[in-house]
């Protein structure tokens, strides 16, 4: 599949601690350097931030990612781009501490490729070339072990269990789903 438009793609300048998944996020900052000099990213509006746009991954330790968004975004004389008021651990993907050096992709810019359900713990491999450039021979294949975190359920939330008198468990919870209703 070939990718046309440009990826906004950089590093983490500087390690930045977890936070709560469930709370804005208003102490760390998250710096980083984008690879091509004429990436930029605009702040968000109070709207635009509470209806989940502009969100981007940073890379954990593990290799897997979390997902955020960053509502303040500050461009710095040496040309670093710096996010604050964030909201972390979107869509279940857990918030984590990350380290200096850590890869971020600015989201919007993604395409979808469709996987199979059937490809659960095969390995994959793509090949991908820097924007508008096309030499096969100079890039390296890539492979990694499709694990199907998007296909992972999230835990239910607001567990409640009830006993009647004559002693019958009942348990509610809300379901959670990543898109549409649970």
């Amino acid at each position: 599949q070939d990718f046309t438009a440009p990826m906004r793609m950089g590093v983490l300048l500087e390690d930045i601690t977890s936070a709560s998944e469930y709370f804005t996020d208003t102490t760390n900052v998250v710096k980083i350097q984008f690879y091509r000099s004429t990436a930029e990213i605009d702040s968000l509006t109070i709207g635009q931030f509470l209806s989940r746009q502009g969100v981007f991954a940073l890379e954990k330790a593990d290799g897997s990612w979390e997902y955020m968004q960053g509502k303040d975004v500050e461009v710095q004389l040496d040309d670093s781009v710096h996010l604050t008021t964030l909201h972390r651990g979107i869509g279940g993907s857990g918030a984590a501490a990350h380290t200096a050096g850590a890869r971020f992709v600015w989201l919007a810019d993604a395409a979808y490729i469709p996987a199979s359900s059937g490809w659960l713990g095969a390995s994959l491999t793509h090949q991908a070339t820097s924007f508008d450039e096309s030499d096969d021979e100079t890039t390296n294949d890539q492979t990694a072990t499709y694990v199907g975190r998007s296909q992972t359920e999230l835990a239910p939330a607001y567990l409640r269990l009830s006993r009647d008198g004559s002693n019958v468990l009942t348990a509610t919870w809300v379901g959670r789903a990543r898109f549409g209703n649970a």
